[in-house]
């Protein structure tokens, strides 16, 4: 089906081989508002008359405009398609709904753009930018790499892996430290988040002993936890 789009609103379009004419609704909104015209260009000028009207009244009566929606979304798809999500979810350290919700955020404003929906305050097109993980097997299993607009709150992933004889604890960029499952604000370049290992059956400690104690990242900073004691990777007492 063909649409229009204008201020973030788009309508159908449709035509009438009895009037001879083009017609339309705008959709996403409670209510109904048409809109019709006997060529594409009046077509145009009348959805775009009809969207000003609509949201000239949505103010004046301190209405949303959009339609609200709840959030919950109920959907049927292929039992290999599911399987394929939670083995992937499983990977990445998510719940299944965790991981359709950040794919469909992705594919949805992928189209957005593509649409000219998705504008900066300078009224350009806002920029996407590369996120992988690197050097380890905790990579999506998608044909290309996901992609973010500068800002993006992005959710990092909590796998528990272990390999060669070492556990996932965290992540790096930049020098910066992040927890698994931690937040990262997409900056306004490409990502490569580096993975952080522990050995998973024992670390050297401040001690110098192969007594485990535990790695924790807060504020971007690494630690050791030993005995109920938290020291810095200098070996320092930290309160």
């Amino acid at each position: 089906m063909n649409t229009l789009s204008y201020k973030g609103f788009y309508g159908t379009v449709n035509f009438s081989e009895k009037d001879e004419c083009f017609f339309g609704k705008i959709e996403g909104i409670d209510g109904l508002v048409n809109f019709e015209g006997e060529s594409v260009k009046e077509l145009t000028e009348a959805f775009h008359e009809a969207v000003d009207d609509y949201v000239a009244y949505c103010t004046a009566e301190g209405i949303a405009p959009h339609k609200s929606y709840s959030g919950q979304l109920n959907i049927r798809i292929k039992p290999e398609t599911h399987s394929r999500i939670a083995t992937l979810a499983k990977q990445a350290g998510e719940s299944i709904n965790a991981f359709i919700s950040q794919t469909l955020d992705r594919r949805v404003a992928a189209m957005l753009m593509m649409a000219g929906m998705i504008v900066c305050a300078a009224g350009v097109q806002a920029q996407e930018y590369g996120f992988e993980y690197k050097d380890f097997p905790y990579k999506r299993t998608l044909c290309e790499l996901p992609t973010y607009t500068a800002g993006t709150q992005i959710t990092l992933g909590a796998p528990d892996i272990t390999q060669d004889g070492k556990k996932l604890t965290g992540w790096r960029f930049e020098g910066q430290m992040y927890p698994l499952g931690g937040a990262f604000t997409m900056p306004e370049k490409d990502v490569v988040i580096e993975s952080i290992w522990d050995n998973a059956t024992g670390i050297t400690n401040v001690q110098g002993d192969k007594t485990p104690c535990t790695k924790v990242i807060e504020n971007g900073q690494l630690y050791l936890i030993y005995q109920g004691t938290k020291y810095n990777v200098q070996g320092a007492e930290v309160e």
